[in-house]
């Protein structure tokens, strides 16, 4: 079977839309990336802990705290990408047959997350006549009793990200 990017090769003048997880669309900003050459070379080759180096959460949390959202470097974890705070906190806070809301289109790891808890996804629809953005509405028709969490990714699905009509 050829992945979407070799059908993309194959017919160039076909539109893809891609429903993948995505990668970042942008290249890493020269600050970042001597800051991180110069971290290597003063010997910061060192495991952090798991819930992010201390300054960097203290940054964060002073960084919401101006935006009048009261936070604390306690109150923050970082960690290496999405997917693994996305399973981490679906680990703390989800149990087994609890309902989660996800997006629908969305980023495919919100189930994988889900069903490893054995919890339940339970899809709410970001129409396309919407621009695939979450209404209320669409969230509110399937919250229940067991709805322990949802997820509504800001500013939009990782996917929505990638549809363009």
């Amino acid at each position: 079977m050829s992945t979407c990017t070799e059908l993309e090769r194959q017919y160039p003048q076909k539109r893809f839309i891609h429903l993948e997880v995505g990668q970042p669309n942008f290249i890493t900003p020269p600050h970042i990336i001597e800051a991180t050459y110069k971290a290597l070379q003063d010997g910061s080759t060192k495991y952090v802990p798991n819930n992010g180096i201390y300054s960097l959460r203290e940054a964060i949390a002073e960084k919401y705290s101006s935006l009048l959202i009261p936070t604390s470097a306690d109150q923050v974890v970082v960690t290496v990408g999405s997917s693994l705070s996305l399973f981490s906190l679906i680990a703390a806070i989800m149990q087994p047959g609890d309902e989660c809301l996800v997006p629908l289109p969305g980023f495919p790891n919100y189930q994988s997350a889900l069903s490893i808890m054995r919890a339940v996804s339970v899809p709410y629809l970001c129409a396309s006549n919407n621009k695939y953005l979450p209404t209320l509405d669409a969230i509110l028709k399937q919250k229940t009793s067991r709805t322990k969490c949802i997820i509504i990714c800001n500013p939009g699905s990782p996917v929505s990200k990638h549809l363009h009509w």
